[in-house]
């Protein structure tokens, strides 16, 4: 997928470069339920977090916090 933008992207560098399936799915299951949404829809759909926003309804910068909070489960 598309790496998300701003702050998150170090993170998103680790995760990709570093991470099995089995491990993702392990830090997937350690998420609540709104980080596992939004952490799935930008690692596995690719959706940039503008995108998720639009399609959740909700503010770009509290899914932005989300998803880098998610993505810290995983380094």
């Amino acid at each position: 997928g598309a790496p998300p933008s701003g702050d998150s992207d170090a993170v998103w560098r680790t995760v990709m470069t570093t991470i099995t399936p089995d491990q993702a799915y392990g830090a997937l299951e350690s998420l609540n339920e709104g980080q596992r949404e939004i952490v799935t829809l930008a690692f596995w759909k690719g959706l940039r977090p503008i995108e998720i926003a639009k399609l959740r309804g909700l503010p770009e910068e509290l899914v932005r916090e989300t998803l880098r909070a998610g993505l810290e489960r995983f380094r």
